[in-house]
């Protein structure tokens, strides 16, 4: 798996979900033979991101266990009697869930800003339908019209004398692509912190100098009896 990883990284992601795509779901239209229906093009499409997502995302999750398999309690637990089930469920899920909604925002990053290139190579969510446009000429359309196919419909329109149709699209992914950047930054500083606070407790800092250590704000779970 880490072979397979290591060789999407430096193959160009956008490249190779336009050529998987490109010959899964637009054969049909160059071929002159039946166009695959609404559904079947929506799973092919995410199944080709989900194959080019997944091994990367494999490679994360275990290097992110392998660091936490590393650390002392875990060598503790083993010796006191602990099983696999337990180390996973008591010690290493705790460490694993924030890391893992890490790498759920990243990738949801990382996936809209490869449907918006997608969507300006002309491969939409759903398949394509020729419409005429305003100018009266065949032009691909989005069967879906979500954003990104909707930026590849209006792209051309930039060099026109209507280029804010162009900008809808790209304001509203640009506001969603900040919106869940500041979402990663937030939740990066609070597990920053967090493990900082757990270093000074760890040293053995005195109570007194320890409480400069901790944050003004921090999420608090009630009791549950």
């Amino acid at each position: 798996m880490k072979s397979v990883a290591d060789s999407i990284n430096y193959f160009p992601t956008t490249l190779l979900a336009f050529l998987l795509l490109n010959w899964a779901t637009r054969q049909g239209v160059f071929m002159q033979d039946a166009v695959p229906s609404f559904g079947v093009q929506v799973l092919l499409y995410i199944a080709v991101l989900s194959l080019i997502f997944i091994p990367l995302n494999s490679v994360l999750v275990a290097n992110e266990v392998e660091l936490i398999y590393r650390k002392e309690f875990i060598e503790c637990s083993r010796t006191l009697g602990a099983g696999t089930w337990r180390i996973i469920s008591k010690h290493i899920r705790p460490f694993l869930i924030p890391q893992l909604f890490v790498i759920f925002i990243r990738d949801f990053i990382q996936t809209l800003i490869l449907m918006s290139h997608l969507g300006i190579l002309g491969i939409f969510i759903g398949g394509t339908v020729f419409k005429k446009n305003l100018f009266s000429s065949s032009t691909a359309s989005s069967r879906s019209g979500e954003w990104a196919g909707t930026l590849g419909m209006w792209w051309d329109y930039l060099w026109t004398s209507y280029p804010w149709m162009a900008f809808i699209p790209i304001i509203f992914l640009t506001l969603l692509i900040l919106a869940a950047k500041a979402m990663l930054d937030s939740l990066e500083t609070v597990l920053s912190s967090e493990e900082q606070v757990l270093q000074v407790k760890d040293e053995g800092i005195p109570e007194s100098a320890r409480a400069g250590a901790l944050l003004p704000f921090r999420l608090l779970y009630p009791n549950k009896e």
